[in-house]
């Protein structure tokens, strides 16, 4: 069992506490307005379109909270059709990558990882099992609130894949195994890659100038979300690699750029976590994208 290390930092601890906590992000200023409610099909084709990622920043929910809300209501919107969610993001205390098996304890109850898959997918030889790097980090953590909040009727049937991803995968190796074992098992999943856009200040050893800070973030912000948006993987290592920009999912990123062919990327929010506590001297952007 794996036991939050998350809980009093990022999200709060009791269930109706978290519960209100969510609900809050949903209906922020800053958030999509309102709690999800899961529709009929939509007018358009592009909009049945079936969501197959979304990519959302990692932090306390009082802070990236709503942003992030705006990805999971496309997705509770969707309906019950997915039970496996395959959560990506870098370990931000070591460049190691690695998956577990171990069974994520959380104030909703327990979330099991999807044991089967992530056997057949260490098997193909790309990724290992390493408990204990998932022990100490909890940005995959930090998503499992929404996941359980918008599953919360069916909690018993969501599974999780957790990849903490390094310097030390072949990503276009790994995305194959992916895709090998989805096709194997005849599986139905959703992607969840996890990272922030600009962090900024000296607490992220990032500061390349010290006036007009918004709007310099904004145009780095730019260049790494117009990359996203038009699915262009050289623009966006290119963008980092010209900034020099801390971006806390960059390994992450680099799988979503090889796993998947989007039909349709859309930018659902982004903002600064300044914004929210008036911190511009070390802050840090959040973005969330639904892909189609």
């Amino acid at each position: 069992m794996r036991e939050p290390i998350a809980n009093k930092t990022h999200y709060s601890n009791g269930v109706l506490t978290l519960d209100k906590q969510i609900t809050e992000s949903y209906e922020n200023e800053r958030g999509p307005g309102t709690i999800p409610v899961k529709m009929e099909k939509l007018a358009t084709p592009e909009a049945n379109l079936p969501v197959k990622a979304i990519i959302v920043p990692h932090a306390p929910i009082d802070l990236a909270g709503p942003c992030a809300s705006w990805a999971y209501k496309d997705l509770a919107e969707q309906g019950d059709g997915i039970t496996t969610y395959i959560i990506i993001a870098q370990p931000q205390k070591s460049l190691k990558s690695g998956t577990t098996l171990e069974t994520f304890q959380m104030p909703h109850g327990e979330i099991r990882v999807d044991q089967q898959f992530v056997r057949d997918l260490v098997s193909k030889g790309h990724i290992k099992v390493d408990e204990q790097i998932h022990k100490e980090e909890s940005v995959i953590e930090v998503q499992l609130p929404f996941l359980q909040h918008l599953n919360k009727n069916r909690l018993e049937k969501i599974k999780i894949v957790p990849l903490l991803i390094g310097d030390d995968v072949d990503y276009k190796e790994l995305s194959a195994d992916i895709k090998e074992v989805l096709l194997e098992q005849n599986k139905q999943v959703l992607f969840i890659f996890v990272t922030n856009l600009t962090s900024y200040g000296r607490n992220f050893h990032f500061v390349p100038f010290t006036e007009e800070i918004t709007q310099n973030i904004a145009k780095i912000d730019k260049s790494l979300i117009d990359a996203i948006k038009s699915h262009k993987e050289n623009n966006f290592f290119e963008a980092v690699d010209k900034s020099m920009v801390p971006v806390s999912g960059y390994f992450a990123m680099k799988l979503y750029f090889t796993l998947l062919n989007p039909k349709k990327i859309s930018l659902e929010q982004n903002y600064l976590s300044g914004d929210v506590n008036g911190d511009y001297k070390n802050c840090v952007s959040y973005a969330s994208f639904v892909i189609r």
